[in-house]
């Protein structure tokens, strides 16, 4: 038993030796082949350990043959030395250079010397170039250029991957094709698949739009890519945009933006936020979803705007779903919100309310224009109506077809109202109500003084009724006081306005 395991055990091992001996010995020990040569000198006083080999010379090893005018032959470690010019061809790739050390045993071939390596239309310049024949890849030191396919290439140094058909750039990199430029720390351009990739602390340029980024690539032939990580890119209208992956399309103009983003344009006083984004930049045009954040500057006033979906374009920005209005005086929310882009003015509908100070405006549709002196201007229309609560009960309150309001910083200045308008209003004695005045009329004209009402002028036939005060309080048709929405509002501006 001993005697069978012992030899088991030994020759298994020298069996798998065996059979992988072949394979060894090809792929290491491949004879260098002298093919020609003019003239050989052997004198070991003036080359020991060498031959000198001169004229018309040619040698080869597996598949790559290499020529010079003069060498000096290593014959015990299979090393050539080689002048004058250089020349290596492997199947469709070909070598140039001033001067050539190979050696037989690795497959290594350093070419030094004005050094131009071509394949299949693509070309390397370098000054020192290290190729292996075996694993046929080419590194390039002390600065290199590429030509290929309309690109060019320049780094300080270089990896080409011959059975890939793939080039690395690294170090202080820069390559250019067609409008596009892109500078950085590793760039690799795939040839087959016409496909550049980059890393690390990128620069680039793409026709009128500039920017940076961490890792990215693009389609050449597509003229497609995607950017990654720490984004930042100038666009052709000047707006400037932050996130950490972007997807874009040069032919047609498109971008997409997956996850958290900032656009700011600084010509329109303008910034957009959100987590996803669909952009034709040719066309000014883009739509923006989940959690929208405008901003809005004009002045010292800064108008902010929150909704589920935002659509843009050179007219106008339309939002849709859960939108919430905040400005330096005003908060308010609706179903949708259509903006204006050249006369400023917003326009809201489906459920619109708006607070100022302590004023409750609600309509069918609202609108703001114009801010002169920061001041606004507000039409509630049709079935509008403003409140202004004067104790937890009661409140004054105005009902009109149409309701045009200029307000200042301090709320509410001047009040004009159109077909068949109603009002209420409570006079008080100290911190008591003295009672109640209800109008009815056409037309009316209101002003008030930092919420405090200083007067008011009817008319067409008005109508008054001066009635005692209840405890409830009356309230006018289509009327409601909407406290617990209000205080939400404030409360979720703090937390938007505190990010």
């Amino acid at each position: 038993l001993f005697f069978l395991y012992f030899r088991t055990m030994f020759w298994r091992p020298l069996l798998f030796c065996l059979i992988l001996f072949p394979f060894i010995v090809d792929a290491q020990t491949t004879t260098l082949e002298i093919i020609n040569v003019d003239k050989t000198i052997v004198d070991e006083n003036l080359f020991p350990g060498a031959q000198k080999l001169l004229g018309n010379i040619q040698f080869r090893q597996g598949n790559a043959t290499m020529s010079c005018d003069s060498g000096l032959f290593y014959p015990d470690s299979s090393k050539i030395i080689a002048q004058g010019r250089v020349t290596i061809m492997q199947e469709n790739f070909k070598g140039t250079s001033q001067q050539l050390e190979y050696y037989g045993t690795t497959g290594d071939a350093i070419l030094s010397g004005k050094v131009i390596l071509t394949e299949n239309g693509q070309m390397l310049k370098a000054p020192l170039v290290r190729y292996n024949t075996l694993s046929k890849i080419a590194q390039f030191e002390n600065t290199g250029e590429i030509f290929a396919d309309g690109l060019y290439a320049k780094s300080q140094k270089g990896i080409f991957y011959r059975n890939d058909s793939k080039i690395y750039l690294i170090k202080q990199a820069k390559l250019k094709k067609d409008d596009l430029l892109i500078l950085g720390d590793t760039i690799g351009y795939q040839i087959a698949q016409k496909k550049i990739f980059f890393f690390h602390n990128t620069q680039f340029e793409m026709g009128t739009e500039r920017g940076q980024c961490h890792d990215g690539f693009y389609q050449t032939d597509l003229k497609k890519g995607a950017l990654f990580q720490k984004v930042k890119l100038l666009d052709s209208l000047g707006r400037i945009v932050y996130c950490d992956t972007l997807f874009f399309s040069a032919k047609p103009s498109f971008q997409e933006i997956i996850g958290t983003f900032l656009i700011i344009d600084p010509d329109q006083k303008m910034e957009i936020s959100a987590n996803y984004l669909k952009r034709w930049p040719d066309k000014d045009s883009m739509i923006v979803e989940r959690q929208v954040l405008l901003k809005l500057k004009s002045g010292d006033d800064t108008t902010k705007i929150a909704c589920d979906f935002l659509k843009f374009n050179q007219q106008s920005i339309q939002c849709c779903q859960n939108v919430h209005f905040y400005s330096d005086s005003i908060l308010g929310r609706s179903d949708s919100l259509m903006y204006y882009r050249m006369d400023s003015v917003a326009k809201f509908w489906g459920n619109p309310v708006m607070w100022s100070h302590d004023f409750q405006i609600t309509g069918d549709t609202l609108q703001i224009w114009n801010e002169i002196n920061f001041q606004k201007y507000l039409r509630a229309f049709p079935n509008g109506s403003i409140s202004q609560e004067v104790d937890w009960s009661h409140a004054n309150q105005i009902k009109a077809d149409s309701i045009i309001i200029l307000m200042g910083k301090q709320g509410l200045q001047k009040v004009c109202g159109f077909n068949q308008i109603e009002t209420i209003f409570y006079q008080l004695e100290g911190k008591k109500l003295g009672g109640e005045t209800y109008v009815s009329a056409h037309d009316f004209t209101i002003y008030w003084n930092q919420s405090k009402l200083q007067s008011i002028t009817y008319s067409m036939n008005p109508k008054m009724e001066l009635n005692p005060t209840n405890k409830i309080g009356r309230k006018l048709p289509g009327i409601s006081i909407q406290r617990k929405d209000h205080f939400q509002e404030k409360r979720y501006w703090e937390f938007i306005n505190g990010i």
